[in-house]
């Protein structure tokens, strides 16, 4: 039907087409293998400049990979919605995937990552610890704290109590309003934990540490505060064994 309708011998044509789109596929197939090596991350997301920075063809085939292994759809309405998040900053919601509340592509803090979209949870219950020798693990995030005349371990992370801190401490999870005290003034804990490019779905599992007087005092891992006092006693703070790794320990 093809020849008749053109009038002249179209197969061989054709046939030459596909295997020379085959071997511009398998070209191209190899290229975007060697991007996403150079551009994917130890917590499984992408580096956002690097992947703003490819040729369209490479980056079609690069989020194509991350939506197929997060288990989103992968088709050209989601790929146009991805390459458009990236190039915008703004999150799109993706199709398909086996989780509850469905995924989100998200480009923020430097990374393009697929993360799950969950119902807000009921705030974790807070832990308050009264002073020397006092431990427990902070609900809902599985933190464990300890506070102990012996600076921490290696591997454990520490905040120095001074003379002057004011008990008992609180562990909780960040507030509306929640600011932090540094030489520069103050500042809002989220403006912190942007700049330290703390992903949006991990912000709410952070502990925050309050003395009584309400003001925080240590964000394990993103932020701690400072006294020239003399040290009394230290707080350790070890993260859950499946937390995802973030900026170096403070």
């Amino acid at each position: 039907m093809l020849v008749r309708a053109a009038g002249f011998p179209v197969v061989p044509r054709l046939a030459a087409f596909a295997r020379l789109a085959a071997e511009d596929e398998a070209l191209l197939g190899r290229l975007a293998d060697g991007a996403w090596g150079r551009l994917a991350l130890p917590d499984g997301s992408l580096d956002a400049v690097g992947v703003r920075a490819l040729e369209p063809p490479l980056r079609r085939r690069v989020l194509a990979r991350l939506l197929a292994e997060a288990g989103a759809e992968v088709d050209e309405a989601s790929l146009a919605r991805a390459q458009r998040a990236v190039e915008t900053g703004r999150a799109v919601t993706l199709r398909g995937g086996q989780t509850s509340g469905g995924l989100q592509l998200r480009t923020a803090g430097g990374r393009v990552r697929c993360v799950r979209r969950e119902a807000p949870a009921e705030r974790p219950l807070a832990l308050v610890l009264a002073g020397e020798g006092a431990s427990g693990v902070q609900p809902g995030t599985g933190w464990t704290f300890r506070v102990t005349a012996a600076p921490p371990p290696a591997g454990t992370l520490g905040l120095p109590l001074s003379e002057e801190t004011r008990w008992p401490l609180t562990v909780r999870t960040r507030a509306p309003g929640d600011r932090v005290r540094g030489p520069a003034g103050s500042r809002k804990l989220q403006d912190v934990l942007v700049d330290r490019r703390i992903p949006a779905e991990r912000r709410d599992a952070l502990p925050v540490v309050m003395d009584a007087e309400q003001t925080v005092l240590w964000v394990p891992g993103v932020w701690n505060s400072t006294s020239e006092a003399a040290v009394r006693l230290f707080l350790w703070a070890s993260p859950p064994v499946t937390s995802v790794p973030g900026p170096p320990p403070l």
